[in-house]
Order: structure tokens, then C-alpha cells, then sequence
């Protein structure tokens, strides 16, 4: 899903190109050209992230920082590069610093690293004051029980872990999990999405950039790797880099050692690698998405999710749970009658708990202000029932396609046929849609407005 992202800069064109660029990217970007602009659109909107110039016709971008209305980082851009004008936008609170022109590889990194931050701040508010049993797990199955063994396994060692599961299974919560259970709580809990980012783009966020690797980037910059020195870093979905990203990620298991991006100093780390994948790694060696000599050194500490078919019987726990901190029972408490409960448990949940997650949020949505969720409030139908009247796909291809090709296009024909509606598309696949959004991206697909 993409971010709400704030663009303040009186230059239309340098506005508008990075107001394309970004929406290109997926984002809700809306540009603006001075402090009254803003300000009304602050009264309708919260951005996740704000890109300011520092000279704006109406307002010093350094002033107006601490008065905006809104605990979003704030990227400083400005024409006037001097180190004083940096340090005053650092020490005023601006998250990042860019000089024009502006660099769009350099953009994207710097934007990615912001809605990181923000997301980050998001979640520790939210987990932490609001709802501090969110992300704790939830079933007392045998595969639970296994699991949480497992996890307790890990923290015996600080080697690096691999998780996989299918998607939705809550690879993200596990390595979380062992996070917070460690000797390493006290640290950063990073994430770098793999599949997010092209390679040069990820390799400066993995490993950091001395100044002037990237044009216009004031200074060096510390990776992740850095950053979660006493911590713990995520690779969510580590099949997606290519193999010789790989390599220089094996060279960092075998020895601890790597250099930024552009540097020759060797550094170290002490951060606790957590790798997760979508598929087993046996899956991935057979379909040369992997290293070996990389499966070698991570197989050996590996936990496998099982999908939510495996473990039934933890549905009603995990449908109380979600129903109980869902915001909208601080006012309307939820339970499913007898008949949405026997549904959900013969439902095969292909998108495991995040689906089912989804759906019990848009229960309680569709169920509005009663306090019982009723079987036509559940996203999915009865098992055996026929599927509602709509016209069918059908692939035709002049060749022989491969999966691949017989994928992007039926996946381009539900876009059409839900016109761009992605929770549409994602619930017709049973996927989340966060893996739609993946998938579009992949396949370079224009989406339907």
C-alpha cells in the first residue's frame, strides 16, 4: 500500500517531478507550493512523510519545522548547500537533508529510509501505548506449541535465524518475537524489505554510503547494518535479491565484515540477522534463487510457519483476539454468531492469519453498530456454493507461456475486471494486499483508475 507523502516546494517543476516519480512508485503524493498550502491541507490530512524546501515564499523552511502540525519526518531540500544550512535543519528536527537537483535514485532511497522511521514511530505508539497485546501470539495448537518452542531455541544463540512460510502465516511477528525475547530487546529492531528496492538502492540501505556516492547527498550515511549494531535486522524476502547481492551477503555472515557503498574500510557488525522467505530454502536452491554456500550457513537455525489449515483449531482464539482489540470494540464489543464461526473454520484461508485478519476487519465493518457478526458479513462463501455470476478469464496465448507470463496476465485481467479495486483483486487471490502490490510492481503492470 502506498504512503500519504507531502511535497512543500515553490519550484513547479521540480514539484511536479517529484510528485510523478513517487506516485509512480505507489504513492498518494500531493504537491504543494507554500506554507498556506500546506497548512490547508494539514486540516484534511495526515502525510506519513513531508518533503520541504528550506526556502519556501512565505516561511523559512528551519522555522516552520517545529510548527507543523504533524509528527511526520520531514525531508529538507535546498539549493544552498552549505554544511551550516544542513546542521541547522538536523538540529531543528528534519529527518534527512538533499540538494538540488535532486537525484530520483537518491529520492527514492531517502524516502524509503523516512517511511521506515515513520512507520517505526507509528508501531511503537501503537503497540506500546494503545494496544500493548497486538503482535504477542496467539494458539495453544501442538504446531503453536511448537513454534514457541523453537523460538525459545533461538535464544540460546545469537546466530542468524531463517523463517519461512507462506504469506500471512507472520514470519514479521516471529522475528519480531525473538527480538523482544532476547538479550538484544534494548536495541533497534530493523527491517530491510528485499524486494522493495533495486540492488544499488538496497545495498546503501543494508550497508550505508560514504558522501558523495549518491549527487546532492550532503554527507555519509549509516546502514541498517549499523544501525541495529546491538540489535536485530530483518531481510524480509531475501529470495528476491539477486545472487550476487547474495554473495557480498554471504561474505558478511562468514566473516562479519562489510564496507559501505562507495568506502574501502572494512567494518563490523554485531547485528543479529533474521532472514524470511516465502518459500522453503530447499524450494529456493531448486529454482536457483539461492546460493548454496548461503543455505548452508542459515539452514542450520531455520523455522518453518505452519499455514493456518495446519492448526484449525486456533481460528476461534485468533477471531477473539482480533475482534477484542479491534478499535471499534471500545464501543461495540464483537462475537460471530454460530454460524459465521462454523464458516470461518471450514474456510481454507488461503492467505493464512493475515487473511483472516482482513476479513474480520471488514466484518466488523460490514456488521456496523450490531453486536453479532453474521455469515453475510464474512468475505468468503460457503464452501461448495457457486461462485457469483461473472464473466470468466480465459488465457489464450499464441505460444507456449511460462508460469510467469500465464500469471501477469491473469493477473492484469483482474485488474480490469475490478477496476484497479486492490482489495478486490487480493481477496479474489487470497492474498494480502501488500503481495498484490508486490506482484504489480514485478510484472510492471498500470493499474485501473
Amino acid at each position: 500500500m502506498g504512503a500519504k507523502i507531502l511535497i512543500i516546494e515553490d519550484d513547479p517543476t521540480l514539484n511536479r517531478l517529484m510528485v510523478n516519480h513517487l506516485s509512480r512508485l505507489g504513492h498518494h503524493v500531493t504537491g504543494t507550493h507554500s506554507r498556506a498550502e500546506a497548512e490547508h491541507y494539514f486540516n484534511q490530512h495526515e502525510p506519513l512523510l513531508i518533503i520541504m524546501d528550506l526556502r519556501l515564499p512565505d516561511v523559512n523552511g528551519i522555522d516552520y519545522l517545529p510548527q507543523i502540525p504533524v509528527p511526520a519526518p520531514v525531508i529538507m531540500l535546498t539549493a544552498y548547500s552549505s554544511v551550516t544550512s544542513a546542521v541547522k535543519a538536523m538540529k531543528a528536527g528534519a529527518f534527512e537533508y538533499l540538494v538540488k537537483p535532486v537525484n530520483v535514485e537518491e529520492l527514492e532511497l531517502v524516502v524509503s529510509r523516512g517511511l521506515e522511521h515513520a512507520n517505526m514511530l507509528h508501531d511503537r505508539q501503537f503497540f506500546s501505548q494503545q494496544q500493548p497485546q497486538q503482535q504477542r501470539m496467539i494458539g495453544t495448537s501442538v504446531a503453536m506449541l511448537h513454534l514457541q518452542q523453537q523460538i525459545q531455541q533461538m535464544l540460546e544463540h545469537e546466530q542468524p535465524v531463517w523463517v519461512f512460510g507462506e504469506p500471512g502465516t507472520g514470519k514479521s511477528l516471529v522475528a519480531r518475537t525473538i527480538h523482544e525475547k532476547s538479550l538484544r530487546r534494548g536495541g533497534h529492531f530493523g527491517i530491510l524489505h528485499c524486494d522493495s528496492l533495486p540492488e544499488s538502492l538496497l545495498e546503501a540501505e543494508l550497508f550505508g554510503h560514504e558522501k558523495g556516492v549518491f549527487p546532492g547527498h550532503v554527507g555519509r550515511k549509516l546502514g541498517l547494518l549499523e544501525g541495529a549494531r546491538q540489535g536485530s535486522l530483518l531481510l524480509d524476502q531475501l529470495a528476491s535479491l539477486p545472487l550476487s547481492f547474495q554473495k557480498k551477503l554471504l561474505t558478511l555472515l562468514e566473516e562479519g565484515r562489510f564496507c559501505r557503498l562507495g568506502g574501502t574500510r572494512q567494518l563490523t557488525t554485531t547485528a543479529r540477522l533474521v532472514i524470511s522467505t516465502d518459500r522453503s530454502p530447499q524450494q529456493l536452491l531448486a529454482e536457483q534463487r539461492l546460493l548454496p554456500e548461503l543455505l548452508e550457513h542459515l539452514n542450520v537455525h531455520a523455522i518453518h510457519l505452519p499455514p493456518l489449515r495446519e492448526h484449525a483449531e486456533d481460528i476461534p482464539a485468533l477471531i477473539h483476539h482480533f475482534l477484542d482489540n479491534h478499535p471499534f470494540a471500545l464501543t461495540v464489543p464483537k462475537r460471530l454468531s454460530p454460524s459465521a464461526m462454523k464458516r470461518c473454520l471450514a474456510h481454507h484461508w488461503p492467505g493464512n492469519i493475515l487473511e483472516l485478519q482482513n476479513a474480520m476487519e471488514r466484518a466488523v465493518l460490514l456488521s456496523a453498530r450490531e453486536e453479532v457478526i453474521q455469515v453475510e458479513h464474512l468475505p468468503f462463501r460457503e464452501p461448495g456454493s457457486a461462485a457469483p455470476k461473472q464473466s470468466s478469464i480465459t488465457l489464450a496465448f499464441p505460444f507456449e507461456p511460462t508460469l510467469e507470463e500465464m500469471e501477469k496476465h491473469y493477473l492484469e485481467s483482474l485488474l480490469q475486471r475490478y477496476q484497479g479495486h486492490r482489495a478486490s483483486v487480493a481477496n479474489t487471490l487470497g492474498i494480502s494486499e501488500r503481495n498484490l502490490y508486490r506482484l504489480i510492481r514485478k510484472y510492471g503492470l498500470q493499474e485501473v483508475r
